[in-house]
């Protein structure tokens, strides 16, 4: 389309102005634009692209991010727990990893983790800290304190809110499962486990999620 449209425009100078050229000087100059105008527009489109990647952000000075998330196989009603702990310098500081077994849900997964991160931050007083999970269902239940929680796992969002409510330095925030990963892997590898684990320096599969999040854009 682009060569057809530099043929027309010379057609028409011929026709309108006069003005004649070789046909390689054309081709020469069609080619020429075409090279250009697929380098910018392929930088634009980069620029575009890079824009729209959601990331794993690191917290304030001062301040701990702790991102949790959980697994769930409905054929077993088994699965996962994972989370980490990074500071300010995306340095890991520790992780977990827990299997879970008879399991109502992915919300049973989700929810058992971020229990098992408040009481891990509160017990070895990994404070001020965000505790981040890409559900917000959760996100949303925890928040939940003016009365008792009424759902079917409304006793776990009770003991949640009830922990946080005495630390009033630590909270729930939501990200997307895209800046969640290493999370996500230590859920996904807990399901493998007889026991709970936890790690204070990376393991092997953890080192390209570590290594990703780390890089500043």
């Amino acid at each position: 389309m682009y060569l057809q449209w530099c043929v027309w425009k010379e057609r028409n100078k011929r026709v309108w102005e006069q003005k004649f050229s070789q046909a390689s000087d054309v081709a020469l100059g069609a080619s020429t634009r075409l090279a250009e105008f697929r380098v910018h527009n392929g930088k634009a489109g980069n620029i575009s692209r890079n824009a729209s990647v959601i990331r794993w952000q690191r917290p304030s000075d001062g301040i701990l991010k702790v991102n949790i998330d959980g697994a769930f196989l409905s054929t077993t009603r088994q699965g996962g727990l994972g989370f980490v702990i990074r500071d300010s310098n995306s340095s890991m500081l520790v992780g977990g990893a827990m299997p879970l077994r008879n399991l109502l849900s992915a919300e049973h997964a989700e929810i058992l983790a971020c229990q098992a991160a408040v009481r891990f931050v509160l017990d070895h007083n990994m404070m001020p800290a965000v505790i981040e999970t890409d559900s917000l269902l959760v996100k949303q239940q925890a928040a939940i304190n003016s009365s008792s929680n009424t759902s079917l796992l409304g006793r776990l969002y009770d003991d949640i809110s009830e922990v946080l409510r005495s630390i009033p330095n630590v909270q729930i925030i939501h990200t997307r499962r895209e800046a969640n990963q290493v999370a996500h892997l230590l859920a996904d590898h807990a399901k493998s486990l007889y026991r709970e684990a936890f790690y204070v320096s990376a393991p092997s599969f953890l080192a390209a999620a570590l290594a990703a999040d780390a890089i500043t854009m």
